[in-house]
């Protein structure tokens, strides 16, 4: 019987794997770095969005809706105005992607309330 001795090596035994060069503290230090970088991201953005959200509470209110859709203006519980796009160009500016229409905002005979879905892109029904 053959006696093997563990002190010498053999062609069976694997030699162990030296540690990669800065070994794993250095990759922990790294993931929990961007760990951190990441919750300070989302925390930051969380705290403004629920800054605007408090902010816009006023213009979001049933009276302050109903003052935009019929005259396109309001005035904020803070002072400011807040105006449409349609409100600021006037009745004078129209634009729509029908070649035969009008370049003003107009509520001609043929507008609809029933078919507003299909009237309402044509400057022609605009001002219904």
């Amino acid at each position: 019987a053959r006696h093997l001795s563990l002190s010498a090596p053999t062609a069976c035994m694997v030699k162990p794997r030296p540690p990669p060069p800065g070994g794993t503290g250095r990759k922990v230090k790294q993931f929990a770095l961007w760990c951190g970088a990441i919750c300070l991201v989302a925390a930051a953005v969380n705290t403004n969005v629920s800054r605007l959200q408090v902010r816009s509470a006023d213009v979001m209110s049933k009276a302050s809706q109903k003052a935009i859709a019929s005259t396109g203006r309001v005035l904020t519980a803070s002072g400011s105005t807040i105006s449409t796009a349609v409100a600021k160009q006037g009745a004078a500016q129209c634009s729509s992607s029908h070649a035969s229409d009008t370049p003003t905002a107009q509520c001609q005979t043929f507008c609809n309330d029933q078919f507003k879905k299909f009237h309402c892109l044509w400057c022609k029904c605009r001002a219904c």
